[in-house]
């Protein structure tokens, strides 16, 4: 009797899985058709801006919506060179823009890692951040 509700659960348990994955399936073609949309979207957005452009129109309602012209700027260090940029910002009195930083999921994942080799940290880690260590049940096809 204990079997026959452990196969139910591990039924009920996969029966969800499997739905799971045929959402995500359908989430990576609606990715997809989702990806080619903005490609379209793009395309036609140059040939829009560039007649407003042309046309000295900065911006027009139509059908209920603004459209304009929106500028961006994107800065990001040469060649991947992290201390010359940081060097740059100081020497430009630019120095509040630095900032110490860490990714939270890549020392999640090294803690992880430390747990499997059973090694642990300083108190001072554990008086820094609040860890939690979570469970869940995963299958795999085959």
């Amino acid at each position: 009797m204990a079997e026959d509700h452990l196969l139910e659960l591990c039924n009920k348990f996969l029966d969800i899985e499997v739905e799971i994955d045929w959402i995500n399936t359908r989430i990576g073609e609606l990715k997809k058709d989702k990806e080619a949309k903005e490609e379209d979207l793009e395309k036609a957005g140059k040939v829009l801006r560039e007649y407003m452009i042309e046309q000295g129109v900065p911006n027009m309602r139509f059908r209920g919506r603004l459209i304009y012209i929106h500028t961006q700027f994107w800065a990001k260090p040469k060649d991947k060179d992290n201390e010359r940029a940081v060097t740059a910002l100081k020497e430009c009195g630019l120095d509040w823009l630095v900032q110490e930083k860490f990714d939270t999921r890549t020392v999640s994942s090294h803690l992880k890692e430390m747990a499997e080799q059973e090694l642990t940290l300083p108190d001072t880690f554990y008086d820094a951040f609040e860890v939690k260590e979570f469970y869940s049940t995963r299958s795999k096809k085959g």
